[in-house]
């Protein structure tokens, strides 16, 4: 009970201590005068008015009281969760306080529950007078929480530093899940506990409100209804209490806004890509805007609506853009441009194609095709570097295999030598019983990087595997370069390991590979030879590498 003063009975006297105002706080006039007139004691307005207004928060006489019995006061907080007892000494020294003073106080006073009879007897042993003591206290109702939603996503984790060492391209706003996946669980509300008041009164506590969840796409509840689950790769989506998991993630342009995007569906940007960010994606990628100097990663097709400059793809299907300029691309399947190739690195496990009749073009830099390449112009008649054209399904799959196999070869020296490592730590254990702490953390790291290599080299024998069977099957496809319009003087091209470098402009005609020897044809041929692998390829015969493994 904060009354912001303090009265004392001493003798005949009673006296006053006010603290000066704090914070807004400060005594209440008429509460101390309803005090000293319940005390029975006389006192001066205008001296009562003066100690007030001076606050010492020193005791100072206000009155004077007379009595021959002691008196008993009970006064109750106004949340009626505290009462007080102040004992009042008569002025006659010969006056003694019977406990049946202090009971008959309390109950005249109603104070039933919430007693505290240690201190009840405190009082009379340690003759406590002139001072409130905390004789009683009610408990509190304590309110149940509501109910509510947990969703297993980022929140707002990654925004929690300081601003100013944000990476803006890292900023990991994707929740990703995969299928089955817990996504969200609905916590219930918690139990209430009753209170009660020093009169007895009870006080409820009231029940949280339980949360309802609402289950969106690619979802489901689990059987008790509390739990829910994705049934679909993708990302996160909350919409007030509704939860669904998307296997599309549309976005405006990627950019600072957005950071880097790694998404196990696929991204759709209805913008751009801007230089400098990175979008990977588990099934598709599909841009309507421009891709500048960014970096594109992608299981399924790149599409993109308009053009790529200096861009980085990578994808184990198909890359399509209106043209290519100053880029770098590698695609399991097909590489399509509408317009042109220009100056850039391109890799594709099966085509290269430029598709505008009689004007588009591959100019400047490297083309590599598994099996075909074609288009209306090849090389150019005004730029001094040089376009080179590369067919043959062994030349890609021989690159990446001769890598594999390198680290294939660095895993293994590396895990070698942790090995012997190991060895050797865990003789001097067995040896002395024990290690060293500093040693200790040393072998418990090596333990880990073992186990690392080891599955590092089992996840990369598959495609070593599948690379020697594709490489074992390189005979089996005609490389083919078709150009419908001219190919210029200074283009390079090789099919399989022959290669020629063209010294005059040629017009219509077709590259082939006949009885093992390179050799040029007129393109009606070179589309005789395209239909006729197109054909086999539908009824069966071995197709040629589709993916990167």
């Amino acid at each position: 009970m904060e009354k912001h003063f303090e009265l004392k009975v001493a003798g005949s006297q009673v006296l006053l201590r006010v603290p000066p105002p704090e914070k807004g706080k400060r005594a209440n006039l008429n509460d101390i005068q309803k005090e000293l007139q319940a005390l029975g004691a006389n006192f001066r307005h205008d001296n009562l008015f003066e100690v007030f207004r001076r606050a010492s928060n020193e005791f100072e006489p206000v009155g004077v009281r007379q009595a021959t019995a002691y008196e008993v006061l009970v006064n109750v907080s106004d949340d009626t969760q505290e009462a007080y007892l102040t004992v009042i000494p008569p002025d006659s020294a010969n006056a003694t306080l019977q406990p049946a003073k202090l009971k008959d106080a309390l109950e005249a006073a109603k104070i039933e529950k919430g007693i505290l009879y240690d201190e009840i007897k405190r009082v009379l042993l340690e003759k406590i007078e002139g001072q409130p003591v905390l004789i009683a206290k009610g408990k509190q109702p304590v309110q149940g929480q509501d109910g509510y939603i947990q969703f297993y996503g980022k929140g707002d984790e990654n925004v929690a530093v300081e601003i100013n060492r944000v990476d803006y391209k890292e900023l990991n706003m994707i929740d990703n899940v995969e299928e089955g996946d817990l996504v969200a669980r609905v916590v219930p509300p918690t139990h209430a506990e009753d209170g009660y008041n020093v009169y007895g009164r009870e006080l409820k506590g009231h029940v949280g409100k339980p949360a309802k969840i609402k289950v969106g796409r690619n979802v489901k509840r689990s059987e008790e209804g509390t739990e829910v689950f994705s049934t679909k790769a993708g990302f996160i989506v909350v919409s007030g209490n509704k939860v669904s998991v998307e296997d599309i993630m549309r976005v405006k342009d990627v950019d600072s806004s957005t950071g880097n995007i790694r998404f196990t569906g696929v991204v759709q940007v209805t913008g751009q890509v801007m230089d400098g960010f990175t979008v990977e994606a588990g099934h598709g990628i599909q841009v309507s805007g421009t891709v500048g100097r960014a970096t594109l990663k992608c299981r399924g097709d790149v599409k993109v609506s308009r053009g790529v400059l200096g861009s980085t793809i990578v994808a184990d299907g198909n890359v399509h853009a209106l043209f290519f300029s100053e880029a770098s691309v590698e695609a399991g399947g097909d590489v399509e441009a509408e317009e042109y190739i220009l100056h850039s690195r391109v890799q594709a496990g099966r085509c290269v194609r430029v598709k505008k009749p009689r004007t588009g073009f591959i100019t400047g830099g490297l083309v590599q095709a598994g099996w075909l390449v074609q288009a209306p112009n090849l090389g150019s008649d005004v730029s001094e570097e040089q376009t080179q054209i590369e067919v043959g399904v062994g030349l890609g799959i021989k690159q990446r295999f001769d890598a594999l196999v390198k680290k294939i070869n660095l895993e293994r020296a590396s895990f070698e030598k942790i090995a012997r490592q190991l060895l050797l730590l865990q003789g001097q254990r067995e040896k002395h019983g024990s290690l060293p702490q500093d040693k200790q953390v040393t072998l418990n790291k090596m333990s880990l990087a073992a186990v690392n290599f080891q599955a590092e080299l089992a996840g990369n024998l598959r495609p070593y595997h599948k690379l020697i069977r594709l490489l074992e099957k390189t005979g089996e496809v005609e490389p083919l370069v078709l150009v419908e319009h001219v190919i210029n003087a200074g283009t390079s091209v090789q099919l399989n390991r022959q290669r020629v470098t063209i010294t005059d402009p040629m017009e219509y005609c077709a590259f082939r590979v006949i009885d093992g020897q390179m050799k040029m044809r007129d393109y009606k041929e070179g589309e005789r030879a395209q239909k006729m692998h197109q054909s086999r390829q539908v009824q069966g015969a071995p197709p040629t590498e589709q993916t990167h493994g």
